[in-house]
């Protein structure tokens, strides 16, 4: 029998995710810093994050991670950590509950990424308004 490699793959109930997800681009992803080294996190939500851990010593399903999630453009790195709820061969999903996500950076990231899907695009600091005078 094979380790279980997602929730769902070791019989937790199937359930829809309760939080926005956001996903990041290679410039702006913040990291998170853990024992075995540093690893980019590739999206995240208030509930928890992935990450890409494509190395050989993989952590195991249930496994509690912690580490410092360091955001883009911050200077204090936020202490995070929780279960593992997925491993895949690139990546790894952390359910935290140790430590807060910031709702401040996930809403202004989705912002940004939609105002760049738009073709609008604001340097930080700036307003929409401003750019137009």
């Amino acid at each position: 029998m094979s380790t279980p490699t997602s929730a769902a793959e070791a019989g937790a109930p199937h359930e829809r995710r309760q939080h926005l997800r956001i996903s990041f681009s290679s410039a702006r992803r913040p990291h998170l810093h853990l024992a075995g080294g540093v690893h980019d996190v590739l999206d995240a939500s208030l509930g928890g994050l992935r990450v890409r851990h494509a190395e050989s010593v993989r952590p195991q399903m249930g496994q509690r991670l912690i580490g410092l999630l360091e955001w883009p453009g911050e200077e204090v790195p936020a202490a995070v950590g929780g279960p593992v709820v997925r491993v895949q061969p690139t990546d790894v999903a952390i359910a935290c509950d140790l430590g807060d996500l910031s709702l401040a950076y996930l809403l202004a990231e989705s912002a940004r990424r939609s105002e760049s899907s738009e073709g609008r695009t604001t340097e930080p600091g700036k307003t929409e308004d401003a750019e137009q005078h």
